[in-house]
C-alpha cells in the first residue's frame, strides 16, 4: 500500500496543495476505513516534508500509530499529538493551530497540519461544537500566515448529516485523491452556528439570578452543586473558577447582571450562564490571551477548564453553556 500512495498519489499531492501562494487552505478528507485514511493523508504528509514544512498532526492514538508506520523514519520530523488531549473541548483547538502557525510559518514558507476533532464517539452537543470550531477555523485565519489543513472524516462510522456539515464548512474536499473546490461551502456558516439555539434545560434545573454583590454566595451555591452532585474535590474548583469566570464576565459586560441555570445529566454537570451583552468576537476565549490583552481571559480559562463549551448569540444578549463530566 505504501508504494501505491507514494508513486500513484504523490504527484497530485505535491501538484495541488504546494500550489498555493499564500492564506488558508482548509481541507475535508472523506476516507472510507484505515486503509483508505492512510492512502488520502500520507501525500499530504509527504508533500509538506518535500518541501520542508513543520507539520503537527492532531488525531486519535491510533490513527497516529497508522500514519507514524506508513511514513517510516521521517515521521520523528513531525509534531504528532493526540486529539483527546488538545480537542476534549473543540473551543482549545483553534488556539492550538493559532501558535503553531506563528511560531513555524514565515513569508516564504507555509505550514501543514492534519486535524480530526470529528469522530463516532462525540456526543451530539460535541458534534455542534466541531461543526462550529471549523466553520471558526475560516475566520481565524482568513487573513494569516499561507498553510494548509487537513481534516479527515470517516463516511463509515459518521451519520451522513455529519459530512454534508462538512461540506459546507471546508472550501476544499479530497475525496477518492481528488481535491475539488466544495459547491455547498457557505462562507456565513460561523454566524450560523453561533446563532443556533440550545436545546431548553430541563424541567429539574435550578436557577440563579446573580450581580457582582451575589458572585460570593453563587461561588458557595457551585461548591456545594458539585459536591453534592458526586464531583472529586480536585474537579469542584476547576469547576467553580470557571463558571465564576463566565459569571464576572457577566456582571462586566452584560449589563452589570446575569442569570445562572443548572443542572445534573446522567455522568454530567451542565451550568448556563445568560446575560444581555452582546458578543461582537466570533473568536472569543479561542485565543491564548496576552499580558497586554485587556479582556478575553475568562472564556479562555472557561474552555480550558471544562469539557465542553457552547457560546450562542441570541436576539437579547449571549448564552455560554459549561459542560463538566462526572467521569
Amino acid at each position: 500500500m505504501r508504494l501505491f500512495v507514494a508513486r500513484g498519489l504523490r504527484q497530485y499531492a505535491l501538484r495541488v496543495v504546494t500550489a498555493k501562494v499564500g492564506g488558508f487552505l482548509h481541507h475535508a478528507l472523506f476516507y472510507s476505513g484505515d486503509t483508505d485514511y492512510v492512502r488520502g493523508a500520507e501525500p499530504f504528509i509527504r508533500a509538506g516534508l518535500a518541501v520542508g514544512e513543520p507539520i503537527l498532526v492532531v488525531v486519535q492514538p491510533d490513527k497516529i500509530a497508522l500514519l507514524r508506520d506508513a511514513i517510516g523514519r521521517e515521521a520523528d520530523s513531525i509534531v504528532f499529538t493526540s486529539m483527546k488531549e488538545i480537542g476534549r473541548n473543540p473551543g482549545c483547538i483553534i488556539s492550538e493551530w493559532r501558535e503553531f502557525v506563528t511560531r513555524n510559518a514565515t513569508p516564504s514558507r507555509g505550514v501543514r497540519g492534519i486535524g480530526e476533532p470529528v469522530g463516532p464517539q462525540r456526543s451530539a452537543d460535541e458534534l455542534a461544537e466541531c461543526h462550529q470550531h471549523e466553520s471558526l477555523l475560516n475566520v481565524a485565519f482568513a487573513d494569516g500566515a499561507p498553510w494548509s489543513l487537513l481534516c479527515p472524516y470517516d463516511v463509515d462510522s459518521l451519520e451522513p448529516s455529519v459530512v454534508d456539515e462538512a461540506r459546507r464548512t471546508h472550501p476544499y474536499l479530497v475525496e477518492g485523491g481528488e481535491r475539488s473546490s466544495s459547491a455547498d461551502f457557505v462562507a456565513e456558516t460561523a454566524d450560523v452556528w453561533l446563532s443556533a439555539p440550545l436545546a431548553a434545560p430541563p424541567s429539574h434545573a435550578v436557577q440563579f439570578s446573580f450581580d457582582g454583590a451575589s458572585l460570593h454566595s453563587l461561588r458557595g451555591s457551585l461548591l456545594r452543586f458539585a459536591l453534592d452532585a458526586g464531583m472529586r474535590e480536585r474537579r469542584v474548583a476547576d469547576l467553580v473558577l470557571a463558571v465564576n469566570e463566565i459569571a464576572s464576565n457577566s456582571v462586566a459586560h452584560g449589563a452589570g447582571h446575569g442569570t445562572l441555570t443548572l443542572w445534573t445529566e446522567p455522568r454530567s454537570l451542565i451550568f448556563d450562564v445568560y446575560d444581555e451583552g452582546h458578543l461582537d468576537d466570533p473568536l472569543a476565549g479561542r485565543r491564548r490571551p496576552q499580558p497586554h490583552d485587556a479582556g478575553g481571559r475568562g472564556l479562555w480559562l472557561a474552555n480550558h477548564l471544562c469539557d465542553l463549551t457552547q457560546l450562542r448569540r441570541t436576539p437579547d444578549g449571549t448564552r455560554i453553556r459549561l459542560h463538566f463530566s462526572l467521569d
